[in-house]
């Protein structure tokens, strides 16, 4: 019953974080928050996978924040475009990782689909970034005229 509570109070908060994410860096921003929503249920897994499928959740969240944060900093649309890449992956990857857990039965069915849920919607704005970076022409125009 107590672990069923946590769960709804989980949701809630899961609603409220991701509406708070808006401005100019959104991605950013909605990384942070799936961090702070995937969190309790990582608490929720057994002692057993503390170090192991949880562990690697968390470090692969963290480093999606990571890479977003080296993106914004980077001046260049090629380095930009890579970064993207990079953060894409590593958020197809928690989502399988998210269905290892539901599949152990680590965390319940509705969690894994509110997760991927929330995952398919930063795949989305990443590969939607990634397509409004500029091109490669683009890129080696702008290159060859730094060189000039």
């Amino acid at each position: 019953m107590e672990k069923e509570e946590e769960r709804k109070k989980i949701e809630v908060e899961k609603d409220e974080k991701m509406s708070e994410s808006t401005g100019k860096y959104i991605l950013l921003e909605k990384t942070k928050s799936f961090y702070t929503i995937v969190l309790p249920y990582l608490n929720l897994f057994p002692k057993s996978e503390k170090f192991t499928l949880r562990q690697r959740i968390e470090e692969l969240t963290i480093d999606c924040v990571r890479i977003l944060i080296k993106q914004n900093y980077k001046t260049n649309d090629y380095e930009r475009k890579q970064l993207m890449l990079e953060f894409i992956a590593n958020i197809e990857l928690l989502d399988f990782l998210i269905y290892q857990a539901s599949v152990f039965r680590y965390i319940s069915l509705d969690a894994k689909q509110n997760l991927s849920g929330l995952l398919k919607e930063l795949i989305a704005i990443g590969v939607a970034r990634h397509k409004n970076l500029g091109t490669e022409k683009n890129m080696e125009v702008k290159n060859e005229s730094k060189s000039l």
